[in-house]
């Protein structure tokens, strides 16, 4: 099958040759390579005081965020690996988590997030009240 292009400017001309590249550049790294898979992580405390990581779900964005939504709602400690700043901050915002970058520079994978239950806002008021 042939398509007949017609160009008639070299804006044209320049759109149809960066068409190749404005998909590729469209598409996200983490969908396309699996070397930039998630990490869900499931920090837990010693009776000495050291933090333990232990991997949950190392895969694909749909499996990790089960993972982390489970945890969440079990309202564990967790590091998020991999994931935009964007979806970790609507998770946090929809079941009143907090969030911090785990370690000061990127992973391989992007960032390295540490999100942990925030205060209860009515068991606050109570403390408060006494």
């Amino acid at each position: 099958m042939f398509a007949r292009i017609g160009i008639s400017t070299v804006t044209d001309f320049l759109d149809v040759t960066t068409l190749p590249i404005r998909a590729a550049l469209g598409r996200r790294a983490t969908d396309t390579n699996p070397r930039y898979a998630r990490k869900v992580a499931l920090i837990t405390q010693a009776a000495d005081g050291i933090s333990l990581e232990k991997s949950v779900r190392t895969g694909d964005a749909a499996s990790c965020g089960l993972a982390a939504v489970a945890l969440i709602q079990e309202r564990r400690t967790i590091i998020l690996d991999g994931f935009p700043l964007e979806e970790v901050a609507e998770l946090c915002f929809e079941h009143n988590y907090r969030w911090r970058f785990h370690n000061p520079c990127p992973s391989q994978n992007g960032y390295r997030f540490l999100i942990e239950p925030g205060k209860n806002l009515d068991g606050d008021a109570r403390e408060a009240r006494f």
